[in-house]
């Protein structure tokens, strides 16, 4: 029988009927917790998948476990729609750990569409549900597309943009 995820038990095991101990070393009593089931899903950047095109860009992200999960249920975790069309979720598994995503063909219009990526756990027995929505750009803007800041183990700020950067733009002291 499975022990369940985030509990915590405690064990006794006589140690007398496995090998000679002294007396007072006869039982031993330990507690010990199940690690509770849980995943984080991280948004990485926006791909761009023709460095001519800028039309159609893919959103590479990565969902982390914390225990080893069915690998065929993580395909039931996520889902992403644009305006309402479902797309193409590409899944590699790097570990029992974390599994890398790709949500292909994000089409860039000639109106703001509204890309939904959403998660539900309840394939892998984890109560988790939620989503994210993120506004793609027209095919013509050139926009910040997201913010992070990181603090350790150096201070910087990492700025997603929808278009990738000119090659031939002097950035020196702009971008490391």
């Amino acid at each position: 029988q499975l022990l369940t995820a985030g509990t915590r038990y405690k064990a006794t095991i006589a140690l007398e009927e496995l090998m000679d101990v002294e007396d007072e070393l006869e039982v031993f009593e330990f507690n010990f917790a199940i690690i509770k089931r849980t995943f984080n899903v991280s948004i990485k950047q926006f791909e761009t998948t023709d460095e001519t095109d800028f039309s159609s860009q893919n959103l590479v992200g990565s969902l982390h476990f914390s225990a080893p999960v069915d690998s065929s249920a993580v395909k039931e975790i996520l889902n992403a729609t644009q305006d309402g069309e479902e797309l193409n979720i590409k899944l590699v598994k790097e570990s029992n750990f974390k599994y890398a995503f790709t949500v292909k063909n994000i089409q860039r219009k000639s109106e703001q569409s509204d890309l939904v990526l959403k998660w539900d756990g309840e394939a892998i027995g984890v109560n988790k549900k939620s989503s994210k929505k993120i506004v793609i750009p027209t095919a013509d803007e050139f926009v910040v597309m997201d913010v992070e800041v990181k603090h350790a183990p150096t201070q910087y700020v990492i700025v997603h943009f929808s278009d990738p950067l000119d090659t031939d733009q002097f950035l020196e002291g702009l971008i490391y």
